[in-house]
């Protein structure tokens, strides 16, 4: 293996990006209690329900895949293991038949509020540090989103 391109991982994006991934989950794990109920990408899920439930109403498993930049079907096991837990309910929504509103319910507020005291404390330790870096993260991520192909 000589290829000098990738010698060096801290040259490569993704592994920076996943690295980054991994100290939060770490530190997640680390201070907060409810860490070991679920892992770490199903509490991301559940954070973006919240936040899009902040701004709207009626939030479907289309809108959250939209909006966390995730595969419908990825966003539907996850939805199903968060109401297998308990954490969320589904509603019939009233102008699709064929789709289900999400909402969050008391259960999975109180997880939620404990595990975005801890997230907010860990992201201040990055976007106070670098506003530069939060800037150029999100365009990235606007420019890279699989939805403006």
């Amino acid at each position: 293996m000589e290829n000098q391109k990738y010698k060096n991982p801290y040259t490569y994006v993704g592994y920076l990006v996943w690295t980054l991934n991994n100290i939060m989950s770490n530190a997640m794990a680390d201070n907060y209690k409810g860490a070991e109920k679920l892992p770490f990408s199903h509490m991301m899920v559940l954070s973006s329900l919240y936040w899009q439930m902040c701004k709207e109403k009626n939030i479907n498993q289309k809108d959250l895949a939209n909006f966390t930049h995730m595969k419908e079907i990825t966003i539907s096991v996850t939805l199903r293991k968060l109401h297998t837990l308990k954490l969320i309910d589904f509603e019939q929504d009233k102008k699709d038949k064929r789709a289900k509103i999400v909402k969050i319910n008391k259960n999975g507020e109180k997880l939620i509020r404990d595990f975005l005291n801890v997230a907010i404390a860990f992201d201040k330790k990055i976007s106070t540090r670098s506003p530069e870096f939060m800037f150029s993260l999100r365009t990235l991520v606007e420019e890279l989103s699989y939805r403006h192909r």
